[in-house]
């Protein structure tokens, strides 16, 4: 008998590379766009720069007239502060925020620790270089919120 009539031989194709790699490369097209995914989540909730103003005038008078927000924390920290229209904040450590546009010596804010542990966060507002509204947090994330009347 002759073996290569036997209709019970199995005989091997030769499987195109492409094909024998489609599971794979599924995989992997997958798991880019998987991480693109969580890229883009992350550039979503990463904290802006909006509003953050840094002066290098050396005769800045430092006892500014109208309304000032004084943030005094070694955290980072991220918020809003406004009256008519309010603007985004973050920064890292002691900053000074000059508040435009107060309408009826109104201003509110809420600002808030970024970081997870007991670093004290303290928020002053300030009316022509005075106090006239504080508060503090020292609770992991703490928020600040004041407003002035």
């Amino acid at each position: 008998m002759n073996e290569d009539k036997n209709p019970k031989k199995e005989t091997k194709e030769k499987i195109p590379i492409y094909k024998q790699k489609k599971g794979m490369f599924g995989i992997i097209i997958v798991c880019c766009i998987g991480v693109l995914l969580i890229l883009a989540a992350m550039g979503m909730f990463a904290p802006d720069k909006i509003g953050t103003n840094v002066s290098t005038d050396s005769n800045q008078n430092p006892a500014a007239s109208g309304y000032q927000v004084k943030i005094i924390t070694d955290d980072s920290w991220s918020g809003s502060i406004g009256s008519i229209d309010s603007s985004s904040y973050d920064g890292v450590g002691n900053d000074t925020i000059d508040v435009k546009n107060v309408e009826s010596n109104i201003v509110s804010l809420a600002i808030q620790k970024n970081g997870g542990g007991s670093a004290l966060l303290e928020v002053q507002i300030l009316k022509d270089g005075q106090v006239v509204k504080e508060g503090s947090t020292t609770a992991a994330y703490g928020l600040v919120t004041l407003t002035t009347s």
